[in-house]
């Protein structure tokens, strides 16, 4: 289902300042498609969330993203740690917001790359990688394998969805904590576009 926009209803646009925010906001982004399809019970929306999971590997594959979340987590945590001995601050939210930091923090520390190089030798993941560079290059004649995968039931294709994307899921957690501190700790400026 599509939303469509009132002409005077408000857009948000997130503006980065820096790499790692975005980072952060390309990650939410690929993560969002990939969840988006994972659910849906077509085989177009089993490509679509490949097509995901293979952005996904490029991105993690150009970037040490695990040291820069571990960092990010870190500092947010330190700052939020200062906290605890300001009047007024509800110490008990704040412990357990604490809390969910270190037990995404130990998440994203146990992962492995090992478990993302099991995913990257797939057969499967790695001919569709290789293929879908070409333009059309993952039509059922090119990447017949994919053909067969994609003629599974819904239930096989999001079995083998689930096992590829399952060590990722520490990220994804540490990817949306971090933009959630970072979004409500700005302040949001209203613009008017004109034509």
């Amino acid at each position: 289902m599509h939303r469509v926009l009132a002409v005077n209803e408000p857009i948000c646009y997130e503006q980065p300042l820096n790499e790692r925010s975005r980072m952060l906001l390309r990650l939410e982004y690929v993560f969002q498609q990939i969840d988006r399809y994972r659910s849906g019970d077509s085989p177009w929306d089993s490509r679509q969330c490949l097509e995901g999971l293979l952005d996904l590997f490029n991105l993690i594959g150009r970037n040490e993203i695990k040291v820069e979340l571990l960092k990010e987590l870190d500092r947010h945590t330190t700052t939020l740690t200062r906290l605890k001995d300001t009047p007024g601050v509800d110490t008990q939210a704040l412990e357990g917001f604490l809390s969910r930091l270190e037990q995404i923090t130990s998440g994203v520390h146990g992962t492995d790359n090992l478990q993302f190089d099991e995913v990257r030798k797939n057969e499967l993941l790695n001919a569709v990688r290789q293929r879908s560079t070409i333009p059309g290059g993952s039509c059922s004649f090119d990447l017949p394998a994919l053909h067969h995968w994609l003629n599974h039931s819904f239930r096989e294709r999001q079995r083998d969805l689930d096992g590829w994307l399952r060590p990722f899921q520490p990220l994804q957690e540490a990817v949306l904590l971090l933009l959630r501190l970072i979004r409500s700790s700005a302040v949001p400026s209203e613009e008017v576009a004109r034509e």
